[in-house]
C-alpha cells in the first residue's frame, strides 16, 4: 500500500468510529404504544439516540441457536428534548400514561446515564 492510501484508510477508521460506538438501548413494549406522533406496535426495540431524535428499530432476537444475528425490522423517528439529570438512572425505563385507548410514552430514562428522552404527545 502507499503512503496516501494508508492515510486514507486509517482517516476513514477514525471517522467511523463515532458511529460504531453510538450507544442503544433494548426496550420491550407490552402493548401497542404511542411516542410522539409514532404508534409502536407490542415488542422489542433497540432505542437509538440521534441528536434530538429517537429512533426505534424493531428487534427480534433470533430463535435459533445457530443464528448469530437477530433481525431487525423497521425504523421509526420520534423528535424527543433530551434532558440531563443529577443522578444516573440504573437501568432502562419507560414511562408512559394510558390516556382513552392510547398508552403513550411519555420518558424514557437511559440506564447507565443520566439522559432522559422526553416526548411531546
Amino acid at each position: 500500500m502507499t503512503k496516501k492510501s494508508l492515510l486514507l484508510v486509517g482517516v476513514l477508521a477514525l471517522a467511523t468510529l463515532p458511529v460504531a460506538s453510538a450507544k442503544t438501548y433494548t426496550i420491550s413494549l407490552y402493548e401497542p404504544a404511542t411516542a410522539g406522533h409514532v404508534q409502536l406496535k407490542a415488542g422489542q426495540y433497540v432505542l437509538a439516540v440521534k441528536g434530538s431524535n429517537a429512533v426505534f428499530t424493531e428487534y427480534r432476537p433470533s430463535l435459533y441457536i445457530e443464528a448469530t444475528e437477530p433481525e431487525y425490522g423497521k425504523s421509526f423517528t420520534v423528535p424527543v428534548k433530551v434532558a440531563t439529570e443529577t443522578q444516573k438512572f440504573h437501568r432502562t425505563a419507560v414511562v408512559s400514561e394510558k390516556k382513552g385507548a392510547t398508552e403513550q410514552i411519555e420518558v424514557i430514562d437511559l440506564g447507565g446515564s443520566r439522559r432522559e428522552l422526553q416526548f411531546s404527545n
